[in-house]
This record gives structure tokens, sequence and C-alpha cells, in this order.
């Protein structure tokens, strides 16, 4: 029994460590009994680039996980499959193009296609903010008249086009 529990935790703290040692970001972990499971997402007082993210360590009996993101105080949206990886022990959703602003994650399981949501795990809030535009791209001067360069809107957002496609 010690040995179970003992394990989610080591890989949630060298997960953690390793974020510590290449100088990105401190952590949170949520413990879930229920999902037999540990989730970590960066801390309350670290402030993301216009994307959020956890990470947790596998379920037992899931085949999979749909991920959510939600602004808080508003509705989840699951993210696209691409945006979920497997490593070695662990598992990592990256939420992209978001509004600064504070955001929430659940992982849910999945098992023959279908959610476990007694197992489901959220993470505490997350803090997203933006990059810098004070560049010439995002002057009112360059050719593209200061606004929405590339794929993506001022706010950090992706452009929403008709016929277009986004590919991770």
């Amino acid at each position: 029994m010690m040995l179970k529990n003992f394990f989610p935790a080591f890989m949630a703290a060298a997960i953690a460590a390793a974020g510590l040692i290449t100088g990105n970001y401190s952590y949170i972990s949520i413990d879930s009994a229920a999902a037999d499971s540990y989730l970590s997402a960066p801390a309350s007082t670290d402030v993301l680039k216009e994307s959020a993210y956890v990470t947790w360590t596998p379920v037992s009996g899931a085949d999979g996980y749909n991920v959510y993101c939600k602004p808080i105080g508003g509705s989840y949206v699951q993210l696209d499959s691409m945006l979920i990886r497997q490593y070695s022990g662990y598992f990592r959703a990256d939420a992209v193009g978001l509004k600064p602003g504070s955001y929430v994650m659940k992982v849910v399981p999945t098992a023959d296609g279908k959610e476990d949501t007694s197992k489901a795990v959220e993470s505490d809030a997350i803090t997203v903010g933006s990059y810098d535009r004070s560049g010439f791209a995002f002057s009112k001067n360059s050719p593209n008249g200061g606004t929405g360069v590339g794929a993506y809107n001022d706010d950090g957002t992706l452009k929403r086009r008709r016929n277009s496609s986004l590919s991770y």
C-alpha cells in the first residue's frame, strides 16, 4: 500500500524538480485519492504566457484522458487530443491561445471511450499573462497596421477564419 502511494508522489516531485532546475515554474499539486493519480499545475504566483498546462500520473484502468480548460467563472472547453502527450511515467496537456486571466484545468480519465467522472481531477487557478506586443509588428506604422499579426489576435487568442485549420 505504501509503495502504491509513493510512486505518484515521487513522480510529481521529479516533474516539479525538473521544472525548477530548468528555471521554469514552481508547482502546486493536487493529490486525488479518488483518481489514484497526482496532478501538478504551475503555482498561482507563476504567470504563464497565453497558455496553461497540467501534468498528471496515470490513472489505474484508464485508456485515455479528456482534458478541459475554462476561465474562472466560465465554461469548460475540451482540449484537442493532440495537446495531450504521454511521457515516461506522466502525462501533460497544454491549453494555448488563452487571454490573460485565471484558468482552471480538469483531467477526466476515459475507459472504452467513456469518461469516468468519479476520477476527474481539477487544478487550482492557473494565472495566464500576455506577451509584450510593443514591437514594430504591433505598431500602427507597420504594414499590418499593428493588429493581429500572424495566426493570433492581439490578446493572444487564435484567429478564427473560415476554411482554416490548425496544425500542432
